[in-house]
């Protein structure tokens, strides 16, 4: 960290070091120039910039700077304008709060768009392999609405309420300009074949009995197994169980999974929706199957923790 003002040497030493900070770190009678030249050269090496500031001089690095940040009660009313983001009680500790925020905001918009596109590829995949097989249509498309609409639906809901993760604050800033990072992509579709081919092997296995056998089967497996899921994609790192309490998470998989055995077991939905109750080794081999991606992702989890900590121990 390093402070950059216009202030006489001797101001800006006496805060520098009740900051903490070295005093090579310590940089006073910067012009307006001077602060636009240093933004500029951080923001050309690809660092997220932040400017602090209360009057005129500060305006063009307020401005130019990825994140400007004024002074509300202080501040004047030309750096109010060219910021960003304005302190109306002039506190530091608001930015401390609005970044921690703003990042949980961020990431739960993540796991809302990973969870759901994870989830429908899944279902891609499935009717990709089936139908050019020759094996026949794996959901009619009630059961894939309901899937879509309330399985799916609720909990990608509940991840938006999903509280801040322990290593919110301690990771490096990034910049806005991509949804995900370019390894990302690859995963969320390796989860999406993972859901896929679960369903496909219910599918397989229902065949052998009946056609709506194969379907409630796939219907049942595509279901649980993104239920299962959507508890391994709020983390790339974290194991599921580690993850910070989501009640509202929890409260509606549990109502998702009532709505799946309800539209299973009960006789008068099974016509409209277009499933049979399945018996207990039907039921069993689709909570096996649906719980194959969830331990693949945990697995990959666990071998990525092991790899980085083994590469930080070479390190240091």
């Amino acid at each position: 960290m390093e402070m950059v003002t216009g202030d006489h040497p001797l101001t800006a030493r006496a805060i520098g070091l009740a900051l903490d900070l070295p005093e090579e770190a310590i940089h006073a009678r910067f012009t307006p120039a001077d602060k636009l030249r240093l933004v500029e050269s951080l923001q050309a090496e690809r660092e997220v910039v932040a400017v602090t500031g209360d009057g005129v001089n500060d305006a063009p690095a307020l401005r130019r700077a990825d994140v400007g940040v004024a002074m509300g009660r202080g501040g004047t009313e030309v750096a109010r304008e060219a910021a960003d983001l304005v302190l109306t009680d002039d506190d530091f500790a608001t930015i401390v709060a609005a970044i921690r925020e703003g990042r949980a905001i961020a990431d739960n918009i993540r796991k809302f768009v990973a969870f759901l596109l994870s989830a429908n590829l899944g279902e891609v995949a499935l009717f990709a392999v089936a139908i050019p097989a020759g094996l026949g249509v794996p959901m009619t498309v009630v059961q894939v609405l309901l899937v879509n609409v309330l399985t799916d639906g609720l909990p990608a809901i509940a991840l938006t309420r999903d509280p801040a993760a322990p290593d919110t604050m301690r990771r490096s800033p990034e910049r806005g300009d991509r949804l995900f990072p370019s390894r990302a992509w690859g995963a969320l579709a390796a989860l999406g074949i993972l859901v896929g081919l679960a369903a496909l092997a219910a599918f397989l296995v229902g065949r052998s009995v009946g056609d709506d056998e194969a379907r409630t089967m796939a219907f049942a497996t595509v279901a649980l197994a993104e239920l299962a899921l959507v508890f391994s994609v709020r983390s790339p790192v974290l194991p599921a169980w580690e993850a910070p309490r989501n009640l509202y998470l929890i409260g509606s998989v549990v109502l998702s999974t009532a709505v799946v055995l309800v539209a299973v077991h009960v006789p008068a939905l099974n016509e409209p929706l277009g499933t049979v109750p399945l018996d207990v080794a039907e039921l069993g081999l689709v909570v096996a199957l649906a719980l194959v991606p969830f331990l693949c992702v945990e697995v990959g989890k666990a071998l990525f923790r092991s790899l980085d900590w083994t590469l930080e121990g070479a390190r240091a």
